[in-house]
């Protein structure tokens, strides 16, 4: 695992400084409440204490995992770990650069198994009915199957990068 540097623990989140010392990781722990989007804000106040590059200048990533963190050192993510948490944040409108999906995402919805692919679909509608959708999606399964269908719908709706 990449090495970070822990900056500060807030109660239900922690904030995480990269190797590089210009990016960061918030992660968010799972039934993460609502008010989510303002505990990030928060922490990229506290981050900017810490690090020179202006935090704008680099993208925004929502990192979405139910056990791995982000090895990319070039975004700051924050990370969720259910599909519940990925659809709340994405309703931020104009926030995220950046997505990275996971497929097995280990939650339920009753007896349906919610994943990223569930995700990527809730993307592709919001997009064809005119919403904001990130510009860049990502998939980061170790799931090759999950991982083939969601690249696939990704290419369609998104192009091929």
């Amino acid at each position: 695992m990449q090495e970070r540097k822990l900056i500060e623990t807030h109660g239900d989140y922690s904030i995480w400084l990269n190797a590089s010392g210009k990016t960061y990781c918030v992660i968010l722990p799972n039934g993460a409440d609502v008010q989510w989007f303002q505990k990030i804000q928060r922490a990229r106040d506290c981050v900017a204490r810490y690090i020179e590059t202006p935090l704008r200048d680099l993208p925004s990533g929502l990192y979405v995992d139910d056990i791995r963190d982000p090895k990319d050192d070039s975004i700051n993510w924050t990370v969720v770990r259910t599909f519940h948490e990925a659809i709340v944040a994405l309703e931020k409108e104009d926030y995220w650069e950046v997505v990275s999906l996971d497929h097995d995402l280990g939650c339920y919805y009753g007896n349906k198994e919610m994943t990223g692919r569930d995700i990527l679909n809730w993307l592709i509608a919001r997009k064809l009915e005119g919403g904001y959708t990130p510009p860049i999606i990502r998939v980061h399964s170790a799931n090759p199957v999950g991982c083939a269908t969601m690249e696939e719908d990704i290419n369609r709706y998104w192009g091929t990068p």
